[in-house]
């Protein structure tokens, strides 16, 4: 939560993720190796805006992906959210995915 009585400077997000290999590499399922992955939000809090109030969002996604090949995978995505003012709709988000990785040529 923001302390909104000291947003003079930059806010730092820092987040970190670990994901360990429990699929199985074999059958295509995972790669078979323990994942991990860093992010880094930096932002300015500007103040609260005078004619708008804004509510706390609550949000979520939930996907995966499917390699059916070396050269094809399939992925998709759900993602949600609450509405960030009063009257507005949740917000959500379908996405799909495909790549197909045509084979090279050399001679």
């Amino acid at each position: 939560m923001i302390d909104q009585e000291d947003t003079s400077g930059w806010i730092v997000d820092l987040n970190g993720r670990v994901k360990f290999d429990t699929a199985s590499a074999s059958r295509g399922l995972g790669s078979g190796k323990t994942d991990y992955a860093v992010q880094a939000n930096v932002y300015k809090w500007l103040g609260e805006p005078t004619r708008v109030s804004y509510d706390n969002v609550v949000c979520g996604s939930l996907g995966g992906g499917y390699k059916f090949s070396k050269d094809t995978s399939f992925g998709a995505s759900y993602n949600w959210a609450t509405a960030a003012v009063d009257g507005a709709r949740a917000q959500k988000c379908y996405q799909f995915m495909v790549r197909i990785t045509p084979p090279i040529i050399t001679n």
